[in-house]
């Protein structure tokens, strides 16, 4: 077993509702995360993964969080931004951007001073429910992000799938060598990438930003990813065939 760790600081306020004390009131800290990523295989360079794209990760989650009041952000407008709620929060949000099924988070610690810290360690169970006969799992529904209120996609850099709903009727699924960059070309220019001939989809999308779901499976490459849409496509039911 081979693990990896990267460091990353930001700094943010927070209060502790129903604490009892003086950390119930608002405070700041100088947060320290710690996220540590384990797996059993080198890639062809002997990597177990870059430091450069684990860094990136972490980046693109942090800065939601970052000279913010914690209290104001989901999810934490609804639990405690206590430092174990923030090191599963990170743990849920950047797990979605590691893109290889060879990856998975061994554990994330954040210090609130040089003295204090909580870790989370994810139990890494086989998923509930519908399992395929490919490295695909499935990430949680996510709602589908409006880009003209600064809202960002998180999904895979490499090969996966990707599946849409809204409310219980399946919209589309399709699949690609990068997802992240497969599902902006949902939504049109300037908005997305969107060139391609599929005019319907897009209004259909946009008429219903906000509502529609989704949610996305890294593959170990497109020919994995294809089968798991195929998969898809077999059990019927969507509104867009492809």
């Amino acid at each position: 077993m081979f693990e990896v760790s990267v460091d990353h600081t930001f700094a943010a306020g927070h209060a502790l509702r129903n604490y009892k004390g003086t950390c119930e009131n608002v405070h700041g800290h100088n947060y320290k995360v710690r996220v540590t990523i384990a797996g059993n295989q080198l890639d062809s360079t002997g990597l177990l993964v870059d430091f450069v794209d684990m860094r990136a990760a972490i980046k693109a989650v942090v800065d939601r969080l970052d000279h913010r009041f914690l209290n104001d952000l989901p999810p934490f407008d609804q639990i405690n931004p206590s430092a174990e709620n923030l090191a599963k929060y990170l743990c849920d949000e950047i797990t979605p951007r590691l893109g290889d099924s060879r990856l998975r988070i061994q554990a994330v610690t954040i210090w609130e001073t040089d003295l204090t810290s909580a870790t989370y360690t994810p139990i890494h169970e086989p998923p509930r429910g519908r399992r395929f006969n490919v490295t695909g799992t499935w990430s949680d529904w996510r709602p589908f992000p409006d880009p003209t209120k600064g809202e960002s996609l998180i999904a895979p850099f490499g090969s996966g799938c990707y599946d849409l709903r809204l409310g219980d009727e399946k919209v589309l699924c399709g699949s690609g060598k990068n997802v992240a960059f497969r599902m902006t070309s949902l939504l049109p220019q300037p908005l997305g990438q969107g060139t391609r001939e599929n005019r319907e989809k897009r209004e259909y999308l946009l008429k219903h930003l906000g509502q529609i779901e989704y949610r996305t499976a890294p593959c170990k490459n497109s020919g994995e990813a294809k089968k798991l849409e195929v998969q898809l496509q077999r059990e019927g039911g969507y509104r867009f065939p492809t």
